[in-house]
Protein backbone atom coordinates (compact mmCIF):
# COMPACT_ATOMS: atom_id res chain seq x y z
CA UNK A 1 0.00 0.00 0.00
CA UNK A 2 1.38 3.58 -0.76
CA UNK A 3 1.28 6.49 1.05
CA UNK A 4 0.61 9.78 0.43
CA UNK A 5 2.03 12.91 1.71
CA UNK A 6 0.63 16.94 0.77
CA UNK A 7 2.79 19.88 0.28
CA UNK A 8 0.73 22.99 0.86
CA UNK A 9 3.97 24.87 -0.75
CA UNK A 10 3.78 23.35 -3.74
CA UNK A 11 0.29 21.95 -4.23
CA UNK A 12 1.19 18.55 -4.63
CA UNK A 13 0.91 15.25 -3.27
CA UNK A 14 4.04 12.97 -2.61
CA UNK A 15 3.38 9.09 -3.82
CA UNK A 16 5.26 6.78 -0.69
CA UNK A 17 5.90 2.94 -1.41
CA UNK A 18 4.70 1.43 1.76
CA UNK A 19 7.42 -1.36 0.66
CA UNK A 20 10.51 0.34 0.04
CA UNK A 21 9.87 3.73 2.08
CA UNK A 22 10.87 5.41 -1.28
CA UNK A 23 9.50 8.26 -3.27
CA UNK A 24 7.47 7.23 -6.55
CA UNK A 25 6.58 10.69 -8.30
CA UNK A 26 4.45 13.34 -7.21
CA UNK A 27 0.79 14.55 -7.95
CA UNK A 28 -0.37 17.84 -9.17
CA UNK A 29 -3.65 19.39 -7.41
CA UNK A 30 -4.85 22.64 -6.66
CA UNK A 31 -3.61 25.45 -4.80
CA UNK A 32 -2.02 24.96 -1.20
CA UNK A 33 -3.00 21.39 -0.71
CA UNK A 34 -4.18 20.44 2.91
CA UNK A 35 -5.37 17.11 4.69
CA UNK A 36 -6.90 14.50 3.23
CA UNK A 37 -9.05 11.11 3.40
CA UNK A 38 -8.77 7.57 1.72
CA UNK A 39 -12.30 5.76 0.73
CA UNK A 40 -11.39 2.21 0.33
CA UNK A 41 -14.75 1.76 -0.74
CA UNK A 42 -13.63 3.07 -4.37
CA UNK A 43 -9.98 3.12 -3.40
CA UNK A 44 -10.16 7.04 -4.22
CA UNK A 45 -8.11 10.07 -2.02
CA UNK A 46 -9.95 12.92 -1.27
CA UNK A 47 -7.32 15.96 -0.68
CA UNK A 48 -8.46 19.24 0.45
CA UNK A 49 -7.06 22.53 -1.54
CA UNK A 50 -7.00 25.26 0.83
CA UNK A 51 -7.05 28.08 -1.69
CA UNK A 52 -8.64 26.48 -4.18
CA UNK A 53 -12.03 25.93 -1.87
CA UNK A 54 -11.93 22.07 -3.63
CA UNK A 55 -11.25 18.89 -3.00
CA UNK A 56 -9.53 16.71 -5.57
CA UNK A 57 -10.27 13.14 -6.08
CA UNK A 58 -7.14 11.00 -6.75
CA UNK A 59 -7.82 7.37 -7.89
CA UNK A 60 -4.95 5.22 -5.78
CA UNK A 61 -4.68 3.25 -8.91
CA UNK A 62 -3.77 5.57 -11.98
CA UNK A 63 -2.77 7.92 -9.26
CA UNK A 64 -4.88 10.36 -11.57
CA UNK A 65 -6.83 12.91 -10.31
CA UNK A 66 -10.21 12.16 -11.36
CA UNK A 67 -12.40 14.98 -9.87
CA UNK A 68 -12.51 18.59 -7.87
CA UNK A 69 -15.15 19.14 -5.89
CA UNK A 70 -16.15 22.61 -5.50
CA UNK A 71 -16.62 23.18 -0.89
CA UNK A 72 -16.84 25.46 1.44
CA UNK A 73 -13.96 28.62 1.84
CA UNK A 74 -10.36 27.22 2.96
CA UNK A 75 -11.47 23.48 3.49
CA UNK A 76 -8.20 21.81 5.60
CA UNK A 77 -9.29 18.48 6.72
CA UNK A 78 -11.14 15.17 5.77
CA UNK A 79 -12.69 12.20 7.20
CA UNK A 80 -14.46 9.46 5.67
CA UNK A 81 -17.37 7.37 7.27
CA UNK A 82 -17.72 4.18 6.32
CA UNK A 83 -20.94 3.67 7.54
CA UNK A 84 -23.01 5.59 5.07
CA UNK A 85 -20.13 6.20 2.62
CA UNK A 86 -19.75 10.29 2.97
CA UNK A 87 -16.81 12.59 3.39
CA UNK A 88 -16.83 14.91 5.73
CA UNK A 89 -14.89 18.16 4.54
CA UNK A 90 -13.77 20.95 7.91
CA UNK A 91 -14.21 24.34 5.84
CA UNK A 92 -11.80 26.34 7.99
CA UNK A 93 -12.83 29.83 6.68
CA UNK A 94 -16.10 28.91 6.45
CA UNK A 95 -17.21 27.70 10.10
CA UNK A 96 -18.62 24.87 7.91
CA UNK A 97 -18.42 21.40 7.53
CA UNK A 98 -19.05 19.84 3.73
CA UNK A 99 -20.70 16.68 3.22
CA UNK A 100 -19.55 14.79 0.27
CA UNK A 101 -21.38 12.04 -1.79
CA UNK A 102 -18.64 9.34 -2.38
CA UNK A 103 -21.02 7.69 -5.32
CA UNK A 104 -21.62 11.18 -7.06
CA UNK A 105 -18.58 13.22 -5.26
CA UNK A 106 -21.27 15.63 -5.04
CA UNK A 107 -21.65 17.89 -1.78
CA UNK A 108 -25.17 16.72 -0.43
CA UNK A 109 -24.97 19.20 2.75
CA UNK A 110 -23.30 21.78 4.35
CA UNK A 111 -23.41 21.77 8.40
CA UNK A 112 -22.64 24.43 10.57
CA UNK A 113 -20.27 24.77 13.58
CA UNK A 114 -18.05 26.87 15.93
CA UNK A 115 -15.29 29.26 14.55
CA UNK A 116 -12.49 28.25 12.13
CA UNK A 117 -13.06 24.05 12.41
CA UNK A 118 -9.90 21.86 11.53
CA UNK A 119 -9.28 18.22 12.41
CA UNK A 120 -12.59 15.70 11.89
CA UNK A 121 -12.56 12.28 12.15
CA UNK A 122 -15.56 9.66 12.09
CA UNK A 123 -16.10 7.22 15.16
CA UNK A 124 -17.34 3.42 13.51
CA UNK A 125 -18.72 2.42 17.16
CA UNK A 126 -21.31 5.47 17.29
CA UNK A 127 -21.68 7.29 14.15
CA UNK A 128 -20.74 10.20 14.97
CA UNK A 129 -18.46 13.12 13.19
CA UNK A 130 -16.22 14.70 15.60
CA UNK A 131 -15.15 18.17 14.25
CA UNK A 132 -12.18 20.45 16.20
CA UNK A 133 -13.20 23.67 16.17
CA UNK A 134 -9.85 25.90 16.44
CA UNK A 135 -10.13 29.41 17.39
CA UNK A 136 -13.20 28.41 19.30
CA UNK A 137 -11.94 26.15 21.70
CA UNK A 138 -14.69 23.30 20.91
CA UNK A 139 -15.58 19.74 19.80
CA UNK A 140 -18.76 19.90 17.85
CA UNK A 141 -20.30 16.42 17.54
CA UNK A 142 -22.35 15.61 14.28
CA UNK A 143 -24.34 12.62 14.34
CA UNK A 144 -24.38 11.42 10.32
CA UNK A 145 -27.54 9.82 9.95
CA UNK A 146 -29.40 13.70 10.30
CA UNK A 147 -25.93 15.50 9.87
CA UNK A 148 -26.98 17.68 12.18
CA UNK A 149 -24.61 18.64 15.03
CA UNK A 150 -26.11 17.41 18.68
CA UNK A 151 -23.32 18.54 21.78
CA UNK A 152 -20.55 20.87 21.84
CA UNK A 153 -17.47 20.32 24.46
CA UNK A 154 -15.46 22.94 25.44
CA UNK A 155 -11.63 21.92 25.61
CA UNK A 156 -8.16 23.20 25.52
CA UNK A 157 -6.89 26.30 23.46
CA UNK A 158 -6.86 25.88 19.60
CA UNK A 159 -8.05 22.26 19.50
CA UNK A 160 -6.80 20.59 16.07
CA UNK A 161 -5.84 17.17 15.17
CA UNK A 162 -8.07 13.99 16.01
CA UNK A 163 -7.23 10.59 17.16
CA UNK A 164 -9.77 7.79 18.33
CA UNK A 165 -8.95 4.61 20.28
CA UNK A 166 -11.07 1.62 18.91
CA UNK A 167 -10.57 -0.48 21.20
CA UNK A 168 -10.95 2.01 24.44
CA UNK A 169 -13.65 4.14 23.21
CA UNK A 170 -11.65 7.63 23.52
CA UNK A 171 -11.08 10.02 21.41
CA UNK A 172 -7.62 12.48 21.86
CA UNK A 173 -8.03 16.46 20.33
CA UNK A 174 -4.51 18.19 20.40
CA UNK A 175 -4.74 21.17 21.78
CA UNK A 176 -2.17 23.41 20.34
CA UNK A 177 -2.34 26.44 22.02
CA UNK A 178 -1.98 24.72 25.70
CA UNK A 179 0.02 21.75 24.53
CA UNK A 180 -2.21 19.12 25.55
CA UNK A 181 -4.33 16.44 24.29
CA UNK A 182 -8.31 16.31 25.56
CA UNK A 183 -9.24 12.56 25.85
CA UNK A 184 -12.93 12.09 25.43
CA UNK A 185 -15.20 9.08 25.88
CA UNK A 186 -17.36 8.55 22.52
CA UNK A 187 -19.98 6.91 24.93
CA UNK A 188 -20.80 9.80 27.00
CA UNK A 189 -19.53 12.39 25.01
CA UNK A 190 -17.55 13.98 27.92
CA UNK A 191 -13.88 14.69 28.60
CA UNK A 192 -11.89 11.97 30.65
CA UNK A 193 -8.85 13.27 31.77
CA UNK A 194 -6.25 16.08 30.11
CA UNK A 195 -3.00 14.98 29.26
CA UNK A 196 0.53 17.65 29.06
CA UNK A 197 2.66 16.94 25.57
CA UNK A 198 5.30 18.62 23.95
CA UNK A 199 5.18 22.12 22.28
CA UNK A 200 2.10 22.63 19.84
CA UNK A 201 0.54 19.35 19.45
CA UNK A 202 -1.11 19.51 16.26
CA UNK A 203 -2.03 15.97 14.66
CA UNK A 204 -2.81 12.44 16.58
CA UNK A 205 -3.15 9.08 15.05
CA UNK A 206 -4.10 5.61 16.51
CA UNK A 207 -1.31 2.77 15.77
CA UNK A 208 -3.76 -0.12 15.42
CA UNK A 209 -0.34 -2.71 16.36
CA UNK A 210 -0.36 -1.24 20.04
CA UNK A 211 -2.94 1.06 20.58
CA UNK A 212 -0.83 3.40 21.65
CA UNK A 213 -1.60 6.89 20.36
CA UNK A 214 0.64 9.31 18.57
CA UNK A 215 0.83 13.08 18.39
CA UNK A 216 3.35 15.49 16.60
CA UNK A 217 4.21 18.21 18.92
CA UNK A 218 5.30 20.78 15.67
CA UNK A 219 7.93 23.21 17.90
CA UNK A 220 9.61 20.90 20.08
CA UNK A 221 10.65 18.17 16.53
CA UNK A 222 9.16 15.21 18.76
CA UNK A 223 6.05 12.77 18.76
CA UNK A 224 4.64 11.67 22.17
CA UNK A 225 3.23 8.36 22.41
CA UNK A 226 0.58 7.99 24.69
CA UNK A 227 -0.87 4.59 26.26
CA UNK A 228 -4.53 3.89 25.33
CA UNK A 229 -4.51 2.04 28.36
CA UNK A 230 -3.11 4.47 31.17
CA UNK A 231 -4.11 7.65 29.59
CA UNK A 232 -0.61 8.96 30.28
CA UNK A 233 3.01 9.67 27.95
CA UNK A 234 4.77 6.32 27.89
CA UNK A 235 7.56 8.05 25.48
CA UNK A 236 9.06 11.09 23.45
CA UNK A 237 10.30 10.28 20.34
CA UNK A 238 12.87 12.51 18.28
CA UNK A 239 11.45 13.37 14.87
CA UNK A 240 12.87 15.78 11.85
CA UNK A 241 12.03 19.33 11.93
CA UNK A 242 8.25 20.75 12.81
CA UNK A 243 6.33 17.42 12.69
CA UNK A 244 2.96 17.77 11.41
CA UNK A 245 0.80 15.34 9.82
CA UNK A 246 0.78 11.35 10.36
CA UNK A 247 -0.34 8.57 8.42
CA UNK A 248 -0.87 4.98 9.28
CA UNK A 249 -0.42 2.31 6.69
CA UNK A 250 -3.31 -0.41 7.55
CA UNK A 251 -1.10 -3.00 5.54
CA UNK A 252 1.71 -3.16 8.11
CA UNK A 253 1.05 -0.51 10.83
CA UNK A 254 3.89 1.33 10.15
CA UNK A 255 3.72 5.16 11.02
CA UNK A 256 4.46 8.10 8.78
CA UNK A 257 5.53 11.91 10.11
CA UNK A 258 5.60 14.62 7.52
CA UNK A 259 8.60 16.81 8.43
CA UNK A 260 7.64 20.46 7.85
CA UNK A 261 10.81 21.89 8.70
CA UNK A 262 12.99 19.51 6.82
CA UNK A 263 10.95 18.28 3.95
CA UNK A 264 11.46 14.54 5.21
CA UNK A 265 8.90 11.92 6.17
CA UNK A 266 10.04 9.96 9.41
CA UNK A 267 8.82 5.98 9.42
CA UNK A 268 8.23 4.21 12.71
CA UNK A 269 7.05 0.58 13.23
CA UNK A 270 5.86 0.35 16.24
Amino acid sequence: MNEYVTDSTTSTVTVISGTTNTALGTIQIGSASGGGTFDPSNRELYITNVFANTVSVINDTSNLVIANIPVGPNPVRAAFDSRNLDVYVTNNGGNTVSVIDTGSNTVVATILVDAHPAGVLFDPRNGEIYVANFVSGTLSVIDDSTDAVIKTLVLGVEPDGVAFDTRGGNLYVANYGSNTVSVVSDTTNTIVTTIAVGNSPEYAALSTSNHDIYVTNRFSNTVSVISGHSLTVATTLAVGANPRGIALDSSNGDLYFANNGDGTVSALKP
